[in-house]
């Protein structure tokens, strides 16, 4: 039990110099150059980037928004069907009839 507080001032103190050696950058650049305006201006081209896929990617819902929309319903198909099968049904014995 007494091992663990004491250990733990040592990583706190251990791990403070090793930061403060590092870059401004923190010591994790993420494969970036060093100066900070550089870095900005990319972070800015790629957001602006995300901006227009996301704009293009909004205006490709709004179409399959407006289709599915004139999508005829369920029920406006069933009736289409029945009323489709009964005219074909009255046809066949209007034949029928005028065979005879």
């Amino acid at each position: 039990m007494t091992d663990k507080p004491e250990e733990m001032p040592r990583r706190i103190r251990s791990t403070t110099p090793r930061l403060l050696r590092g870059g401004p950058d923190g010591g994790n650049n993420g494969g970036m150059p060093p100066d900070l305006d550089i870095r900005v201006k990319a972070l800015e081209a790629r957001t602006s980037e995300i901006g227009i896929d996301v704009r293009g990617l909004i205006k490709g819902v709004a179409e399959i928004k407006g289709k599915i929309a004139q999508m005829p319903t369920t029920f406006q198909m069933q009736a289409w069907f029945v009323g489709v099968s009964l005219g074909l049904v009255a046809l066949v014995f209007a034949v029928a009839r005028a065979l005879r």
